[in-house]
């Protein structure tokens, strides 16, 4: 049955059932009530504050390795720019003597062949690169992790 004078089309009313300091009220009266073997909220919350900080720090570094990647493929891009110009001039000179330009082109396509090999060998170790730095910083912090977890089960001396 639905409350007395309660308009579920009145914003205020329907603010007041999402009170940030009522749900984070509930929320800890939930957690404290479920906390295993004597944790402590607040040692919960300062672990987990640590857990984002530390997924933080992964994210920052995959997005300022996509940012220089990015940076990468568009100087990539203006520099295949200018060699397109200058194999087409070198495709146009060739053309006075037919005979050489399959050689020319055949020169233009392995250049340009092993160019591309190139530039992907550097783009996905720059990928490895910051894939390896961001699952240290997890991979340390799942660590730390364990070990607060362990220390916090542990029974206090001289209680």
């Amino acid at each position: 049955m639905a409350k007395q004078g309660f308009n579920p089309f009145d914003p205020a009313e329907m603010m007041k059932l999402f009170d940030p300091l009522q749900v984070m009220n509930q929320l800890q009266r939930n957690i404290e009530r479920y906390t295993a073997g004597g944790l402590q909220f607040t040692d919960l919350m300062h672990n987990q504050r640590k857990n984002l900080e530390a997924l933080m720090e992964a994210n920052r570094i995959l997005f300022t390795s996509t940012q220089q990647l990015l940076q990468r493929q568009n100087e990539l891009l203006n520099q295949a720019g200018k060699e397109a110009a200058a194999a087409a001039g070198a495709i146009a000179s060739a053309t006075a003597n037919p005979q050489e330009l399959p050689k020319q082109q055949v020169q233009l396509l392995t250049e340009h062949y092993n160019r591309s090999v190139t530039t992907l060998q550097e783009a996905t170790e720059m990928i490895i690169k910051a894939q390896q730095q961001a699952m240290q910083v997890l991979d340390q912090r799942w660590q730390e992790h364990i070990q607060e977890l362990q220390k916090l089960q542990k029974p206090k001396t001289g209680e």
